[in-house]
């Protein structure tokens, strides 16, 4: 195979599947050279090549000595190849994936040589049988046709044109954007090293809308996004949501993000606010030397509550107050709601598939009943003996089935009294949280002196360049 036809080939196998290996060679002009040297240095061995005009003597050599097609085009010399590529990089202080890429070019020769005519003893010096693919010779290149190698060109070419994204972007991130669901996201974002944006399309209604945000977490279900704009979003990949997700489509920015977190003790209300202010607040955990205020925008919804303690996650805005005392004694009596037992919704059932059993087999009892019936009665004005027999024996049968009139009453009456109990339980339950409620608004009539001072925990994301 000529020497373009290797260089275009290698820089196609090399960028396909570097991409499956996470590595992309258009990204630095230092990768794609090493690409066309792994896949160019083979041809060392030709003294007329261009390897072998730029070591002159090294080429002469090796072509007196072992000849064409020998011992530079082995897995042997594959592996030399890489030790001199690893000890460089190590020399140099040089990073990057150029060891990869190295190998890949090189057996992208050897692999493109297999399919020609010749083919290449990969194994030599250990086997010098040529190996080849296919089997069949008449299937393989023939590197002396002038017609073959423009038609292989033309093919690496528009394969080169055709495969540009998947090598730029990689062959998962090709992947995972092909199919744009919500666990493709989540599969990109978990191996991703760099921000991603996630643009999307949903339905709601009848109506169809784009959006996107940088992504800061994702699930099989779910993602939340960040947009400088708009604040947290929040994606969710249930097809009954409200939202219909319709396509995801992750990119990959360059930049990077970073999650901090901060405790702070005892700070006032405007010093808090004031770290706050700007930053980009995933999760904040608060606590109090007294109740307090607070206006939050969180997933999207604008909230109110007053509490000692709070636990906020996905904070737009935040702002903060002290309560007054009659505020602080009221909330917290309304605080207190009447909570129903989900044994009772339990027991109800099974009270209701007790009652359905007791039709069910009430009906097949009055059945057998009526069937005695009609056989007695026949029987008793039958004349003919065979028929006699006949209804005798179905008689048998139908006293040999006894069917037992059915009753749960005990065993319905037994669960409703534990209804009644866990009813009763609630109750009481409620009545005491109701005066404990009542004996802290007592207790909290007595203004704590001082400013409100909060201490907690700060979650935030920052993002790099």
């Amino acid at each position: 195979m000529t020497l373009p036809n290797h260089i275009a080939g290698g820089i196609v196998f090399t960028g396909v599947f570097g991409g499956i290996a996470g590595v992309n060679i258009l990204e630095s002009p230092g990768l794609l050279i090493v690409t066309v040297i792994g896949a160019t240095i083979a041809d060392v061995d030709l003294p007329q090549s261009l390897w072998g005009k730029i070591f002159g003597p090294v080429s002469r050599t090796i072509n007196r000595r072992f000849g064409h097609r020998t011992i530079t085009h082995s897995l042997l010399f594959m592996a030399m190849l890489g030790v001199i590529t690893k000890a460089v990089c190590e020399v140099f202080e040089i990073e990057g994936p150029y060891l990869t890429v190295m190998l890949l070019g090189y057996f992208s020769h050897l692999l493109f040589d297999m399919m020609t005519v010749q083919g290449v003893p990969i194994f030599y010096p250990y086997k010098k049988n040529p190996c080849v693919i296919p089997a069949d010779p008449n299937m393989r290149f023939n590197s002396n046709n002038r017609r073959s190698e423009i038609a292989i060109f033309g093919f690496f070419v528009m394969s080169g044109l055709f495969m540009q994204p998947l090598m730029s972007d990689g062959f998962w991130t090709t992947y995972n954007r092909m199919f744009g669901t919500i666990q493709h996201l989540q599969s990109e974002f978990e191996k991703s090293e760099d921000l991603l944006l996630a643009k999307y399309r949903y339905r709601e209604a009848s109506n169809e809308y784009e959006d996107s945000g940088y992504v800061i977490e994702a699930s099989g279900d779910f993602a939340v996004l960040w947009d400088e704009k708009d604040g947290w979003k929040y994606i969710d990949g249930n097809p009954k949501s409200l939202k219909t997700l319709l396509e995801v489509i992750p990119e990959h920015t360059g930049k990077k993000f970073e999650i901090k977190r901060q405790s702070f003790v005892s700070l006032t209300k405007d010093s808090l606010e004031s770290i706050l202010s700007g930053a980009v607040v995933y999760e904040v955990h608060l606590s109090g030397n007294k109740q307090f205020g607070a206006v939050y925008a969180a997933n999207g919804q604008t909230e109110r509550a007053i509490a000692k303690n709070m636990e906020l996650k996905l904070v737009d805005y935040l702002n903060l107050s002290e309560v007054p005392v009659s505020e602080k004694s009221k909330s917290r009596v309304q605080k207190v709601r009447y909570k129903v037992s989900p044994r009772i919704r339990t027991l109800e059932s099974s009270i209701k598939k007790l009652k359905r059993k007791e039709i069910e087999e009430m009906k097949a009892y009055q059945n057998h009943k009526q069937q005695l019936q009609d056989v007695e009665t026949r029987l008793s004005s039958e004349t003919d003996i065979y028929q006699r027999t006949t209804l005798q024996r179905a008689l048998k049968k139908l006293k040999g089935k006894e069917v037992d009139l059915p009753d749960y009453s005990d065993q319905v009456a037994e669960i409703e009294i534990q209804v009644l109990e866990i009813i009763q339980n609630d109750n009481e339950s409620y009545h005491d949280r109701r005066e404990a409620a009542t004996a802290a608004e007592e207790e909290g009539t007595t203004t704590i002196s001082g400013p409100l001072l909060l201490t907690g925990i700060l979650t935030t994301i920052e993002f790099g360049t």
